[in-house]
């Protein structure tokens, strides 16, 4: 059996967030577990049962533990998940499901997800800019 290993690892920076990632040696990118949730909002320890105890805001989504490039045995999500749960959490908010106390975590996934167009529109001008772009 193949051990999911990083073969490299770093940090993203989303707006003010950094979240810990890593490159698997199945090419899949993650973002490890506990500065995942910690850039949601949402204590790790407090997964199970979301803020209000009511929520599992795990559920369905795929764990993939890997071992760290300095050896250590970890958990992370697919990248995708980072906007997946945002999206879910803005969604939640326009449709009333969030009580008071969780409104802060809509706030975050909205300040991530401007904070993600963002850096999207910026590394896509980049890299188109370097491709097509004229040399001076």
């Amino acid at each position: 059996m193949n051990k999911t290993v990083a073969v490299q690892q770093g940090q993203v920076k989303i707006g003010n967030i950094t979240i810990d990632c890593a490159i698997l040696n199945d090419e899949r990118r993650i973002l490890v577990r506990q500065s995942f949730w910690n850039a949601i909002g949402i204590s790790p320890d407090d997964l199970s049962k979301g803020p209000s105890n009511r929520i599992n805001f795990e559920h369905g989504m795929e764990s993939i533990h890997f071992i760290s490039c300095d050896g250590q045995q970890r958990i992370g999500y697919e990248v995708h998940w980072l906007n997946t749960l945002c999206y879910l959490l803005l969604q939640l908010r326009r449709d009333g499901l969030l009580r008071a106390n969780e409104l802060y975590l809509a706030k975050r996934a909205q300040r991530i997800i401007v904070a993600l167009t963002m850096k999207g529109i910026d590394t896509l001008s980049y890299d188109d800019t370097r491709s097509n772009g004229h040399h001076g």
